[in-house]
């Protein structure tokens, strides 16, 4: 997938929260949290879900920083991604956290050590290099690995 803007998002990690409708979430953060998140940004390209070609997806993404804590909000927009079987299956929560493990192996590495102990991917976006990893029932939400 291909996003759009200056942000990086991969430089610390975070939680991300999925939903269907990113701007109602943005204007409760604000006003019930007083936290403000950036601009949107697009994620689009093809998408492949445990190993199968789902065609393309598109997804709008926003951040917010919460002193050493970064939130990542998806809304699923096109396609058939994984965002949208999760939405289905639980609604809008917690989707995945990314603990910005240290990035001194490759991205296939990564995918092989949590494979060889029984933890299948569930998408993978080679191109941008990350990757989910079928943890929700192990660790109670999906893994993001870089």
């Amino acid at each position: 997938m291909k996003m759009s803007g200056s942000f990086n998002p991969l430089e610390r990690g975070h939680t991300c929260i999925v939903t269907n409708d990113l701007e109602k979430l943005r204007r409760n953060w604000k006003d019930y949290l007083g936290i403000q998140m950036t601009p949107n940004f697009t994620m689009e390209g093809p998408c492949v879900v445990r190993g199968k070609d789902l065609g393309r997806c598109k997804v709008f993404i926003a951040f917010a920083d919460l002193g050493d804590l970064r939130i990542e909000f998806i809304q699923p927009v096109e396609g058939e991604s994984q965002e949208w079987e999760f939405i289905r299956k639980h609604g809008n929560g917690i989707h995945h956290v990314d603990p910005n493990f240290p990035r001194l192996k490759t991205l296939d590495e990564r995918i092989k050590q949590w494979e060889s102990r029984g933890v299948k991917v569930l998408q993978v976006d080679a191109k941008n290099r990350w990757a989910y990893m079928d943890t929700e029932q192990l660790l109670g939400a999906v893994i993001e690995l870089h």
